[in-house]
């Protein structure tokens, strides 16, 4: 397994560990909020175990969190107009969707190919 392999795993489990952290404290704070990071955490698991349909599952989850993303940014664009745009807000969504495009992108690289290739580890 190559460093890629782990480290892009890694990241796609921390980012869904964060999305349920995220969740559980807005329950305790009384609010029900849902975080499209939560979708990151069983592909991210999957990779590390060499499971082929992972990566099928993490463009399932890159795919919803785009489709958010990309909505969270144009209402955000939408108050340009009426000058209650928050710049702010669309920064981030934007570079979020950069970072969300290269883990995506890793994905598709040799390394992960080679790596989903071999037969997993019999249980």
């Amino acid at each position: 397994m190559s460093k890629r392999v782990v480290i892009i795993s890694l990241l796609l489990c921390l980012i869904g560990l964060w999305g349920i952290w995220d969740v559980i404290a807005s329950l305790l704070a009384g609010h029900l909020r849902f975080n499209a990071c939560v979708l990151f955490l069983h592909p991210g698991c999957a990779l590390l175990l060499g499971r082929p349909w992972a990566r099928k599952h993490a463009s399932w989850a890159f795919g919803f969190f785009y489709a958010t993303t990309g909505i969270a940014t144009f209402l955000a664009l939408a108050g340009i107009g009426s000058g209650t745009a928050d710049y702010f807000a669309i920064v981030v969504s934007l570079i979020s969707l950069a970072v969300a495009m290269l883990l995506h992108w890793q994905l598709y690289t040799r390394p992960f190919d080679e790596y989903l290739a071999e037969s997993p580890p019999a249980s």
